[in-house]
């Protein structure tokens, strides 16, 4: 879902991760769920993702945290 082809925030976290930073995160302030970094982002080691939007705006996720680290 969404309209981007390419999380470039996601794409930054992994590149900062396999970089050799040892944590990073995103905060997503937004009408919208970040869904897309989310899905990217879930589980990864050394990352956290939270977002603050409006539920159940489109695309109608992000009504629950996922995984141990994206938090919504």
């Amino acid at each position: 879902m969404g309209f981007c082809y390419l999380s470039t925030c996601a794409i930054a976290v992994l590149e900062s991760l396999a970089t050799g930073a040892k944590r990073v995160a995103v905060y997503d302030f937004d009408v919208h769920h970040g869904n897309g970094t989310e899905d990217v982002l879930a589980n990864q080691s050394g990352a956290a993702f939270f977002s603050i939007h409006q539920y159940p705006c489109y695309p109608g996720t992000g009504g629950r945290n996922i995984g141990d680290n994206c938090f919504n």
